[in-house]
This record gives C-alpha cells, sequence and structure tokens, in this order.
C-alpha cells in the first residue's frame, strides 16, 4: 500500500482545500453605508426569447414545473428576497418592496408614473435611496467536467464518499444584473437626475462547479456512487437546477453588494445631490439608561458654496429634533449634530435629514447602538 493511502489526512486536506476554493465570494468587510435602501421586485427578461424590450418592466411568476433540459426558472420574488438580504451587508437597512396585488394596473401606468408610485412606496418605508434591478437571464444550462474531475480516481480508491465533496462539474449559463440607485429623500419628477451613479452597478454570474452532493438525490444514485466515480453520476438531475436557482441570486446579490461598498465614496460624497458628506463612521448613535439615546453625528461641508443650513432627527415620521447649523465657520468645515433623545427600547434605527444652503436635502439611517455594543 503506498503512503498516500496510508495517510488519509492527506487526501482529507486536499478535499477541505478544494471545498474552500468554491465557496461563494464574501462581500468585504466593512462598516455599512448609512442609508436604507428600497428595494423594487426585480425584473427578470429572458434572452432566450423574443418578448417584451428590455425596457419595459417584466416580473418573473413562480416555476411552472418540470422540464426535459436542465433550464432556471427565476422568479422575481425569489430573486428580489436573496438581493435585499445581501444587500443588507451594504447598507445599514434593506427592505423590499412589494408589488400591487393587481400587477395589471401597474403595468398601465407611464413610465413617470411607475417612477412615482415607487417613490411613494419607498417613501411610505422610510427608506433614503431606491434600488431598481433588471435581470437578463439565458436560462438553459450547460455542463461538463472540469479539471477537478480527474481527483475522482485518485479519491475513489480510498472510498465512493471522499469523491462527493469536489466541485468537479462546470454548469454555464448567462446571468446579468443591472442595479440603478436613486436618492429619494425628497420626491422627483425626473428620478434619474437624482441617480448616485453615472453608469449602473453590473455583476455577472456565468459558472459554477457543483459536488456530487449538490446534484444527486436519491438512495439509488448514492448506493452507485460506491461502485462507479461520483463524477460520471448525477450530471443533469433536478437537483442541479435547484441549486443553481438559489445560488444564482445569492451569488450576484453579493457581487452587487461588493460593488456598493467599493462605490462607497459615490454615495457618501456626491456633490451633485448635496454639498456635505455625513461622517457615518464617526458617528455613535448610543443608548444609555432610562431611554435616553446620546447621537454625535459629525458632518464635512464638501463646498462653501452649499454650506450646511439646516437638520432633523427623526424616527419613522416622527420628528424628535431640527436645528439650524450655526452660521460661524466651521472648523475645517466640519460641523458636528449633537443631541440626547429619548426614544423606547424598541426602536432601532435614527433617521438624519441634512439639508444645505443650496436647499438640497439628503436623508440618512443609522442603527442605534445597545448598551451591550
Amino acid at each position: 500500500m503506498t503512503s498516500f493511502a496510508r495517510s488519509p489526512a492527506i487526501p482529507l486536506l486536499l478535499v477541505a482545500a478544494l471545498a474552500a476554493c468554491s465557496s461563494p465570494r464574501r462581500v468585504p468587510e466593512a462598516s455599512p453605508l448609512a442609508f436604507h435602501v428600497a428595494l423594487i421586485p426585480t425584473e427578470i427578461h429572458d434572452t432566450s426569447v423574443s418578448t417584451a424590450t428590455p425596457s419595459e418592466p417584466v416580473y418573473a411568476g413562480a416555476p411552472s414545473g418540470p422540464d426535459d433540459d436542465m433550464r432556471l426558472e427565476l422568479s422575481t420574488d425569489a430573486v428580489s428576497r436573496a438581493l435585499c438580504d445581501e444587500l443588507g451587508a451594504a447598507f445599514v437597512r434593506a427592505t423590499l418592496l412589494e408589488l400591487p396585488d393587481d400587477p395589471a394596473a401597474l403595468a398601465a401606468l407611464g413610465p413617470v408614473e411607475v417612477e412615482r408610485y415607487w417613490q411613494e412606496r419607498a417613501r411610505e418605508a422610510g427608506a433614503d435611496l431606491l434600488v431598481r434591478t433588471r435581470l437578463l437571464l439565458d436560462p438553459s444550462v450547460d455542463g461538463g467536467r472540469n479539471e477537478k474531475f480527474w481527483l475522482n480516481l485518485p479519491l475513489f480508491l480510498l472510498g465512493g464518499p471522499m469523491c462527493y465533496f469536489v466541485g468537479d462539474r462546470s454548469y454555464a449559463l448567462g446571468a446579468r444584473l443591472q442595479a440603478e440607485v436613486f436618492d429619494v429623500s425628497e420626491g422627483h419628477e425626473v428620478l434619474d437626475d437624482y441617480a448616485l451613479l453615472a453608469i449602473p452597478l453590473h455583476v455577472e454570474f456565468d459558472e459554477a462547479d457543483l459536488r456530487f452532493l449538490d446534484r444527486a438525490s436519491g438512495a439509488g444514485v448514492y448506493a452507485l456512487s460506491l461502485l462507479v466515480p461520483s463524477g460520471l453520476l448525477a450530471r443533469e438531475t433536478a437537483s442541479i437546477e435547484g441549486e443553481l436557482e438559489e445560488r444564482v441570486p445569492r451569488e450576484l446579490g453579493r457581487e452587487l453588494a461588493a460593488q456598493v461598498l467599493a462605490e462607497r465614496a459615490q454615495f457618501e460624497q456626491n456633490l451633485t445631490l448635496g454639498a456635505f458628506a455625513l461622517e457615518s463612521r464617526s458617528a455613535k448613535v448610543e443608548r444609555g439608561p432610562g431611554g435616553r439615546v446620546s447621537v454625535r453625528v459629525p458632518v464635512q461641508e464638501l463646498s462653501r458654496v452649499g454650506a450646511l443650513h439646516r437638520y432633523e432627527l427623526c424616527s419613522g415620521s416622527t420628528l424628535l429634533a431640527s436645528s439650524d447649523f450655526s452660521a460661524a465657520p466651521a472648523s475645517a468645515g466640519r460641523r458636528v449634530i449633537e443631541a440626547e433623545l429619548e426614544l423606547p427600547d424598541g426602536v432601532e434605527y435614527l433617521g438624519v435629514r441634512v439639508t444645505d444652503g443650496g436647499a438640497n436635502v439628503r436623508s440618512y439611517t443609522l442603527r442605534i447602538a445597545s448598551r451591550s455594543e
């Protein structure tokens, strides 16, 4: 017997390394942006058929049922919820807006009315930003073995289950997500004029490596894997479609959250929206005894032309405090909002609205730190 076969730790470490390499990308660790973002349900356009043009909203329903070919059946609801969950890592708060009970009523509206509808829903939710996403999807799935397939042979000699953890088959598809972000601190007639980014964010998903554990279902194929290397089994199954239907939205959401954090400056220091920047990473909103909340939020003037004018602190639609900024020159252009507020224990977020001398308004959302944090 070879030393390789006598040392099971070696292949086990190899399998663990392969599993780590194939794990989904994590969102870079960073403090979330100080905004409450509202997500419009994601439009899904099937690029393999000629139906509506990409400019027309299309909201896909639940999967219709099994098909002979491997195809993804992504619904607007499932994709939207996955994206909203992942955006929660990039923003202080993320809320998924709901389609109306009668989608036909929304479809009958013109573009301006549709924008106004979603702005109203976002403000009702207390959001600072509105995100519109569109997924262009070719749902056909093409699978084949990859370079890790050949690891099945030495691992199979150690026992069939050793092959289960190798992502030995790759499945290709085409998915491209576009995201536009708008400031909705106030209502706007033309939403595009308040876009935070000149070019929408784009992320793509083109391939996934799946293990036998991801592909297989049923006791029969597992029993067969004791006799045949698992890389040769479960090549086209409903489990593959299910795994991809869950993985694609999640990974697109993670990539989108990572891009948002990479564009942090565009969100926080955007002169087209206001001549100031709230310094969220230096802000402190801490709950003390007796329901008291201490607030200290620095705000940096980005231009003397639009010097800071006024701030408001609120919880939901309730105004808690407001004041004009001092007319005296700021130290290095930096002013500080300070307040002591009374808030019930169940309140988790504090809203901050800042207005500059040019009447530009931006709203922010900060999480209230508990006593234990």
